[in-house]
Order: C-alpha cells, then structure tokens, then sequence
C-alpha cells in the first residue's frame, strides 16, 4: 500500500468542492445567462444537459479506463483539461460555445470523480476509508455553502468571474496533487477486466443494477430541482444572482448535515 498520510482526504475534499461548486454553479447563473444570450428557460436548460450528457458519456470510459492506469496520471490530466473548459466557459459570447464548453467541462470532470473514490481505497487505511469517503462527499455539500454563494457573489460584477475562479482554483489543485500524491498505478495489482467485461459483469449483478436505479432516480430529482431552482427564486421571487446564491447555502447546509451523518450511519451499521 502506498504511504499513507493524512492530507490524502483534505485534498479530495478540495478536488470535489472544486468541481461540485462548477456542476452546481450553473443554477444560480441561469437568469443571468438566459438575459445574456437571450434564450427561453426551456432552453437554457440544455446547458445543464450539455454538462450532464459529456460527464455521462466520459464516466462510461472514464471508470474502466483508471482501473488499468495510473490514478494520480488521470487525476492530473482531468484537471488541467477541467481548468482549461470552465476558463472556455468564461469567455463564451454566444449559447452554442457555451454549450460546448459545459460539455467540454462535463467529459473532464468524468474523470476526476472516479479517481478520487479510486484513490481513497488505496491509500487511506481499511478502518477509515468510509470517513475518508464521508469527507470527500462533503466537498460537494460545501461547495454548495460556500462555493456556489461565492461565484454568485463574483457573477454581481460579471457571470464570467465565477468560471474563471474556478479554472483558477483547480489549476491550483493541480499543482497540489502533482507534489502531495504518489503514484497510483494499480494495473499490476489486481487482475483486470476487458472493457466490455466490466459492464458484462455489472449488468449480471442484481443487487449492483437496483443500487444503479435508486442512484439515478435520485440524481434525476436532485438535478431536476437544482438545476432550475435558481430560475424559480427569480421569476417567483425577484432575486438576484447574489440572493439566489445567499438562498442556497440552506441547500447546501441540509446536504453536508445528510453526508456527514450518513458515514457515521454506515460505521454503525456495519
């Protein structure tokens, strides 16, 4: 096992807040964006899409693919090409750059999701690898606290501030992970499957496929309420970008509170 050190989970915890607070940012953008670019909220919805459809389509490559290499090699590259897609965000001056590079920004953080809960079990100690866990999910409760109020706060000087933080902040975190991880390479560790494999064997476990389902009519809410809820406390309520992100950290308050107890719920019920 590799040397084992107790910065591993403060840095995945910053790795996930980076890129819960650019998933999430773009609710509370969207009435900016659709002024902006001067589309109907039906159709500002597809940016949220375009995110949603390149992490979707990335994960399924993504998940095999860091099984067979170096973990710490994918993390890097998942961010510098991250960084270089929210900064693309930032200069967007029409809807379909900006669809593309939120679809751009979607397929890198598909690959450095799966590399943050991979790491975890290889470095952290067994007996703290669900607190480990626990931490690095709260990364995108916090970044709903402070992250998503603090790029609502930049987007009331101008909505492309947000973005270019964030490029800025996982550029930072790059450099972090290039000098604080070791290497991650777990190919020769265990054996491994083709790619088609590894799909073969999910689909033929049940109990993995109904685990799937409940995940996904889960996120099918989650991102359906998120997702709009901005453009609701405008239209409903006239809020402004820097109120809507004030309105949310009770969201995001609500979420760190579920992620925190859920670890210790896990631990007793093991």
């Amino acid at each position: 096992m590799q040397k084992q050190s107790t910065s591993y989970p403060i840095i995945f915890f910053l790795v996930m807040f980076v890129v819960g607070t650019d998933t999430f940012l773009i609710s509370p953008l969207l009435p900016t964006l659709i002024k902006f670019y001067g589309i109907s909220t039906a159709t500002s919805g597809l940016l949220v899409s375009a995110y949603a459809l390149g992490y979707t389509l990335s994960a399924l490559v993504a998940g095999p693919i860091s099984d067979s290499h170096d973990r710490r090699k994918i993390l890097l590259t998942g961010l510098l090409c991250f960084a270089g897609a929210t900064f693309f965000c930032g200069l967007a001056n029409t809807f379909w750059i900006m669809m593309l590079a939120r679809l751009l920004a979607g397929i890198s953080a598909a690959f450095i999701g799966p590399q943050v809960w991979g790491s975890i079990r290889l470095i952290v100690p067994q007996e703290k690898i669900v607190a480990a866990m626990g931490l690095a999910a709260a990364g995108l409760a916090v970044s709903q606290i402070i992250g998503i109020p603090l790029g609502s706060y930049l987007a009331i000087v101008s909505w492309r501030f947000p973005f270019f933080f964030i490029a800025f902040l996982a550029l930072l975190l790059l450099g972090l992970c290039h000098v604080s991880l070791p290497s991650l390479n777990q190919a020769n560790a265990t054996p491994q499957l083709k790619f088609t494999a590894v799909y073969q064997e999910l689909w033929y476990n049940q109990q993995a496929r109904l685990s799937l389902l409940a995940y996904f009519i889960f996120q099918l809410g989650n991102f359906c309420s998120l997702s709009f809820i901005g453009t609701w406390f405008n239209k409903s309520f006239q809020l402004s970008v820097g109120q809507i992100g004030t309105a949310m950290i009770l969201i995001g308050c609500g979420n760190l509170i579920g992620t925190l107890l859920n670890s210790k719920l896990v631990v007793f019920g093991e």
